[in-house]
């Protein structure tokens, strides 16, 4: 914009007369330069609205981002929870806070300027509900009953509104994080956010060393495999129980070899924080209380549980199938 005002400076430097009609061309060329000056500072203007509306959605993506891992959803968990309670608070804090603004308007906006309409009233109680002032200028011109009615309405806008419903609303929100932050205390399958984007790593690595199907196609056969338990008839023995899938099945709907299918269930245990995995020995019988192994005896994996609540034994080392 710097060309647009040198010429705007030029329509006077550069004139070549002072009669009349140099005088009127001048003038003309400096409202013609103006309005171009006008044009572009509109154009700068609208650009920089659209800007801070882009950058204000792209705030907004990025905290809704942040669920993509329960223990960094901290934000968004919060709100969701307390999102009822608050829905509730606002409304009783809408009605008093309104109506106290009404009263200071009404009974105080003729004698102190700060309250003189019902907007700069609203204004005024903002202020005073950050704790920025209690004493208003041109209190101190009060007398009689007027000083009475502002100390009145000062005391239960402070006891009402500053003290009581401001700390409800923090009170909702520290309930809701500590009901949050139970939930995530109690996740089985999670670990923080930054032990979880380093085993991803991992994960890959050993996704392409042991050539490991695909998230989606694990998803869709346990998926189908769930369906299949959830349509077991009432009154059977594995009624009430969980899930178990075999590592057989799984190694063989994959064409997976058996190191492969050990070494990935070693790390699906690893990352879990309870087991999933039933194991037992090759010689394993009936009795109530199987003979425990000798050291070097080799462990063999049966069974994939999905679901919770499992007691039984971690799998490491697991050797084969």
């Amino acid at each position: 914009m710097s060309h647009e005002y040198d010429l705007l400076l030029q329509t006077f430097l550069n004139n070549e007369g002072m009669d009349e009609a140099h005088l009127h061309h001048s003038v003309a060329e400096y409202f013609k330069v103006k309005s171009v000056i006008y044009e572009e500072a509109s154009w700068l203007e609208r650009h920089r609205v659209a800007a801070y509306v882009v950058l204000y959605v792209q705030f907004l993506q990025m905290v809704l981002a942040f669920t993509v891992h329960p223990r960094v959803a901290m934000l968004t968990s919060t709100v969701q929870k307390a999102l009822y309670n608050m829905m509730h608070f606002f409304f009783v804090f809408a009605i008093l806070f309104l109506m106290l603004a009404f009263m200071a308007n009404f009974l105080l906006g003729g004698r102190i300027h700060i309250f003189g309409t019902f907007g700069s009233a609203c204004s005024a109680q903002v202020r005073m509900l950050f704790g920025e002032f209690i004493y208003a200028d041109g209190v101190e011109v009060l007398s009689g009953t007027a000083l009475v009615m502002y100390w009145l309405y000062a005391v239960s806008f402070m006891l009402i509104v500053f003290f009581t419903l401001l700390n409800f609303f923090l009170a909702i929100i520290v309930d809701a994080f500590v009901e949050v932050k139970d939930n995530c205390s109690q996740l089985r399958c999670t670990q923080s956010f930054f032990e979880d984007l380093c085993s991803m790593a991992g994960t890959l690595y050993l996704q392409r060393r042991y050539k490991l199907p695909a998230s989606k196609r694990l998803v869709k056969f346990l998926s189908e495999s769930l369906k299949g338990f959830e349509a077991v008839p009432k009154g059977s023995e594995s009624e009430g129980k969980p899930p178990l899938f075999s590592a057989e099945a799984i190694r063989s709907e994959f064409g997976l070899e058996e190191s492969a299918v050990c070494h990935w269930l070693c790390r699906i245990e690893s990352m879990s924080s309870v087991p999933l995995v039933h194991v037992q020995y090759p010689d394993d019988v009936d009795d109530e209380e199987p003979p425990k192994p000798a050291p070097d005896e080799t462990k063999e994996v049966v069974e994939v549980q999905v679901g919770h609540d499992a007691n039984i034994a971690n799998i490491e080392p697991i050797t084969h199938i």
